[in-house]
């Protein structure tokens, strides 16, 4: 009985033995297991560490790239739009393999391309440098963490396009590390930027007081300010400015016939350039019209006046000063009520009846003054006689003049921008000789005035004077044409007529600069 209780017992404590044998074993495979998955965890840890501060360099020097591209441009614009070495005319000109890499180009080849020809080429080596490409960094590392591996930036031109008025830049930043020359590159960005272009006259001298595509100016003189703007067709007078002293004050005198020596230095000649719309002045007011007797239609007046005129000239009208409506073919004699004492008088109650707060045009078949009489438009409001057919004329012979005055005044005001001569029908004429839009002024005959006459001809008969700006296709003054540019009361034509007739900002005939502006789209970078 003892022995079988003792071999029980002896059995129990076997099976208690084998039992913490078994559960030792399980813990072991357990302690095993969680430190592979321990292992597994640090290991994967320590990856994303790696890798994020892999990512984390990486997104750094993309950053470092596009940083420099976008600094590299604002230093190519800085140059390009720094007045005080204006190279503004690389404005208006290629660089890129596609259409060719002007920029690059000599003096001889620039001219003949170029809308201003005779502007200065005053882009140095240094300044190209800038604008090819160039080390941000300023020769030292640009990371300060002790390593030695240096880090640097630079930015080069990728591309330059101009289309109209506006330009497209592409700028190629790049961040690079290494002490090797050269280092290696570690991102790149390229910038895309597109800016508006935009004419600016520097002030009243760089503007146009005379204009045309064709001159014979013999002794006439500009006193004021303002240039002399010969317009030229790029493809027919482009190559004649290659030879060095093209732009000469002797060589552009002759081009127009000048002898005056302070205006051949003044001439400034533009190619590919047309002169402005007629629309800067007749845009903005109130057409005379009327409603003729025994009609019921409102009708634009047309005046036709000649104080010598010949028999049986118009249809129903003998007087000196006729008008009819537009859609009527007789004319009617308006002399009881505007010709007294030698002087023909349009009061302003009598034009643009019930519009005088606009300024009043007049549409002018003829007015021929052949020194017997003295036309005088008296009104509060600015005046434009327009032509609007091809051979409509007006032909002012001294001391016959044609002035605006005051509404009741007899004096003639010597406020240019107070009265507007403009014509656009007909075709150019290449002779002074054709037959054309025309205004003909002698001596004092046109004592103030703002003309433009794209299609038409300016012809000083004799010698003559003139307050304002003259603007046409053709100028014919052999004779001498004396053009005062400075206004009565000390300013300028030119600001006063961009004041009087609200002229946009963006109408230009003259000198210009070209600034590059931004846009209203949005930079776009690439990234490789």
């Amino acid at each position: 009985m003892k022995f079988s209780i003792t071999k029980r017992i002896r059995s129990v404590s076997l099976s208690q033995g084998q039992a913490k044998a078994d559960e030792q074993g399980v813990a072991l495979i357990l302690a095993v297991l969680m430190s592979i998955i321990l292992l597994g965890i640090s290991t994967g840890l320590l990856a994303k560490q790696l890798m994020t501060r892999r990512n984390g360099a990486s997104e750094s020097y993309k950053q470092m790239a596009e940083t420099a591209a976008s600094n590299g441009l604002n230093r190519i614009l800085a140059k390009l739009n720094n007045s005080n070495t204006d190279i503004s005319y690389l404005w208006r000109l290629q660089q890129n393999d596609q259409q060719g890499l002007q920029w690059n180009y000599s003096n001889e080849q620039l001219r003949p391309m170029m809308e201003q020809p005779c502007t200065p080429l005053l882009l140095s080596q240094q300044t190209a440098a800038v604008l090819a490409g160039g080390d941000l960094s300023h020769n030292s590392n640009l990371r300060d963490d002790g390593s030695s591996e240096a880090v640097t930036m630079s930015y080069r031109l990728r591309s330059y396009g101009v289309s109209s008025n506006q330009a497209t830049f592409q700028i190629e930043g790049i961040a690079s590390r290494g002490n090797e020359t050269p280092p290696a590159i570690a991102s790149r960005s390229l910038l895309t930027r597109m800016l508006a272009l935009k004419n600016v006259i520097p002030d009243a001298d760089h503007w146009a007081a005379l204009a045309a595509s064709r001159m014979e100016l013999g002794a006439s003189t500009i006193s004021g300010p303002g240039r002399t703007v010969l317009l030229l067709n790029k493809v027919d007078a482009g190559p004649s400015f290659v030879p060095t002293d093209s732009c000469s004050a002797s060589t552009l005198g002759a081009r127009v016939g000048a002898t005056d020596t302070d205006l051949k230095a003044k001439i400034w000649p533009l190619l590919g350039v047309e002169l402005p719309s007629t629309g800067i002045f007749d845009q903005e007011v109130a057409v005379d019209q009327f409603t003729p007797s025994g009609s019921s239609t409102i009708q634009r007046r047309i005046w036709n006046i000649d104080d010598n005129r010949p028999a049986n000239s118009l249809i129903g009208c003998t007087a000196i000063v006729c008008s009819r409506g537009e859609l009527e073919s007789s004319y009617k004699s308006q002399d009881a009520l505007y010709v007294s004492n030698g002087t023909i008088t349009l009061p302003g109650s009598a034009i643009c009846v019930d519009q005088q707060a606009k300024p009043c045009l007049l549409w002018i078949e003829k007015i021929k003054l052949s020194g017997i009489k003295k036309l005088l438009i008296a009104s509060n409001q600015a005046v434009v006689l327009r032509m609007f057919r091809p051979l409509e004329s007006i032909a002012l012979v001294s001391p016959s003049s044609l002035c605006a005055a005051n509404s009741g005044e007899t004096t003639c005001r010597q406020e240019a921008e107070r009265l507007a001569i403009v014509a656009n029908g007909g075709d150019s004429p290449s002779s002074c000789a054709a037959a054309t839009q025309k205004l003909s002024i002698s001596g004092n005959a046109l004592p103030a005035a703002l003309v433009l006459m794209p299609q038409g001809t300016v012809n000083a008969t004799t010698s003559a004077s003139m307050r304002g700006l003259i603007w046409a296709h053709q100028i014919c003054a052999t004779a001498g044409l004396a053009l005062t540019t400075t206004s009565a009361d000390g300013g300028n034509v030119v600001d006063k007529a961009k004041t009087s007739w609200h002229w946009n900002e963006d109408l230009s005939l003259g000198i210009t600069v070209t600034k590059g502006m931004r846009g209203t789209g949005l930079d776009m970078f690439r990234r490789w």
